[in-house]
C-alpha cells in the first residue's frame, strides 16, 4: 500500500489539507476575526456617534421648546397677574364710581377686554327687565354700560340713564319710575 501511488497521493492531499487547516486556524482565522471585530466596532462607533449627534440635536430642540414654553407661561402669568389686580380693584370698589359705572380713566389704563371680562365675572347681573319699562334691549344697553345691579341703577340720575339708552325722540320713558323701582328691588321690597 505504501508503494501505491494513489495511496500516496491521497495521503499527500490529506496531509496538505491538515497543514492548510492548521495554518488557517493559527494564523488566518484570528486575523480575520480581529478584522471583522474591528469593522464591527467601527460600525458600532459610527452608529453610536450618529445616535449621540441625533440626541444632541434633540436636546437642543427640546431646550428651545422649553424656552419658548417658559416665555409663553411667563406671558400668561403676567396676564393673569394683571387680571388678578383688576379683579382685586373691582372687589375693593376702586374701579367703580358712585353710579356703578367704570370711569373712562381706568378703562384707558387697563386693557378694555380684560376689564369687561373681569367686570362681568366680578359683578353678577341682576334681571333689570323686572322693572316696568325696561325690556331686553334696554337691559342689554344698561349692562354694556356697566349697570348690572338694581343698586347701581337706583343711584343714577335720569339724564345719565337717557344718555345710556339714547331713545328715539318720539319715545317717552319714565326714568324716575325706573330709579324708584330699582331702589325697591335693591332693598328687597315688592314692586
Amino acid at each position: 500500500m505504501l508503494g501505491n501511488p494513489w495511496f500516496m497521493l491521497l495521503i499527500g492531499f490529506i496531509g496538505g489539507w491538515l497543514v492548510e487547516w492548521v495554518i488557517d486556524m493559527v494564523y488566518f482565522r484570528p486575523r480575520m476575526v480581529r478584522l471583522i471585530e474591528a469593522e464591527l466596532q467601527a460600525k458600532e462607533s459610527e452608529k453610536l456617534a450618529i445616535r449621540v449627534t441625533d440626541q444632541q440635536k434633540r436636546i437642543e430642540d427640546l431646550s428651545e421648546d422649553a424656552d419658548s414654553v417658559q416665555k409663553r407661561l411667563e406671558a400668561k402669568i403676567a396676564k393673569l397677574e394683571q387680571d388678578l389686580k383688576i379683579s382685586r380693584d373691582f372687589a375693593n370698589g376702586s374701579i367703580l364710581t358712585d353710579a356703578g359705572r367704570m370711569p373712562n380713566a381706568d378703562i384707558r389704563v387697563a386693557e378694555p377686554r380684560i376689564v369687561e371680562k373681569v367686570y362681568a365675572k366680578a359683578v353678577t347681573r341682576e334681571p333689570l327687565r323686572l322693572i316696568k319699562g325696561i325690556g331686553p334691549k334696554y337691559e342689554e344697553l344698561l349692562w354694556k354700560a356697566g349697570i348690572l345691579r338694581f343698586e347701581q341703577l337706583s343711584l343714577m340720575e335720569p339724564n345719565q340713564i337717557a344718555s345710556i339708552i339714547q331713545p328715539e325722540a318720539w319715545k317717552k320713558l319714565d326714568y324716575e319710575s325706573w330709579i324708584s323701582d330699582a331702589k325697591k328691588f335693591a332693598m328687597g321690597e315688592p314692586v
